[in-house]
């Protein structure tokens, strides 16, 4: 077996050991239930079934799903307990929503939309997608969207553009090409579109941004050989970026593959996927990386020996980290790993 590496800057990502840096202690808070976000160590997300939009603390559920709706779920969790989501009636169905607390209000999109979708907030501004609908009910065009957090007004930040967070005024995402998606961060406006691609990647994507940095992961396509039949793997880099495409900084990983998720506070969570002998993506685990030079910290290795898979998707002010994972049985749980 040999593997033909397209940047040597792609082995440099692995390190021998996770650090030993900043503990936490996992608490299982569900059973079923899927979390995306974390803010004053309540998590959001939703149940299983009926698919409710839940908030979730260490001491207990609260079912927030809205009237009206046929499902929910709750995507992105800021301060001053607000939250962000949607709520639909069927798959052409979906509007945006926003809580606070308990209560949800939908946000307004300015063109006919039969998907909205807010996916995450940072307490002042609100990020989402919104796809374009004809009189058919068809899919169109997918939009980036912008909301004011205080007055709902809304953005539109162009066509066949994705958001996925938000931080200090900067939103960041992807735009879809005909080789895949690019990473991009917006400041506010459409025309502030700044591409965070790497050259030397076939694809990027931005997941999150505290105003100072970017994060996210890029894809580099390997060839390698096995029993002399040639393929391609592509490998996923968790990294991040400064603002432009030439900062981006790979994040230390034991795993061939890794994804960057949620940055607060300076610490980074996402995860790694464990691979077979040539680098196809097996089993993930959850990971958080800390300090001035993120190192990284094994979050899986904390949870309970029952535990398959892991992903951490969030974190708070405080460091409280939010995540899943399915058991070897195959059951669902979701944690917060609480800061020590």
């Amino acid at each position: 077996m040999r593997f033909a590496l397209k940047t040597a800057a792609l082995v440099a990502t692995m390190i021998p050991v996770f650090a030993a840096a900043q503990t936490y202690t996992p608490q299982e808070i569900s059973q079923g239930g899927l979390v995306t976000d974390i803010a004053s160590g309540v998590a959001g997300g939703y149940s299983a079934a009926p698919q409710h939009a839940t908030l979730w603390s260490l001491f207990g559920a609260t079912d927030v799903h809205p009237a009206g709706f046929n499902f929910s779920q709750i995507l992105g969790r800021g301060p001053g307990g607000i939250s962000v989501g949607y709520g639909g009636t069927s798959a052409v169905a979906q509007s945006p929503l926003v809580w606070r607390g308990a209560g949800a209000t939908a946000l307004t999109v300015p063109f006919a939309s039969i998907v909205g979708r807010a996916t995450a907030t940072d307490g002042v501004q609100i990020v989402g997608t919104a796809t374009e609908g004809d009189t058919e009910r068809t899919f169109g065009a997918v939009h980036a969207m912008l909301w004011d957090a205080a007055t709902g007004a809304a953005t539109d930040l162009g066509k066949n553009l994705t958001i996925n967070g938000v931080g200090g005024g900067v939103q960041v995402g992807y735009k879809v090409g005909s080789k895949g998606t690019t990473a991009g961060m917006w400041r506010g406006s459409s025309t502030s579109f700044v591409d965070l691609h790497p050259r030397f990647a076939d694809v990027s994507l931005a997941t999150d941004s505290d105003g100072a940095i970017q994060i996210g992961y890029i894809g580099v396509s390997v060839r390698v050989r096995n029993e002399a039949k040639p393929r391609d793997i592509r490998f996923s880099s968790a990294g991040f970026w400064t603002g432009s495409a030439g900062s981006f900084t790979y994040l230390s990983s034991i795993y061939r593959h890794s994804f960057a998720l949620a940055i607060k506070g300076g610490t980074i969570v996402g995860y790694g996927n464990t691979t077979d002998a040539i680098g196809t993506p097996k089993e993930s685990r959850a990971v958080a990386w800390v300090g001035p030079e993120f190192l990284p910290v094994d979050l899986h290795g904390m949870l309970p020996v029952d535990m398959r898979t892991s992903v951490a998707n969030g974190i708070d002010e405080n460091g409280n980290i939010c995540g899943y994972g399915v058991t070897f049985s195959g059951q669902l749980k979701s944690f917060i790993w609480v800061r020590s």
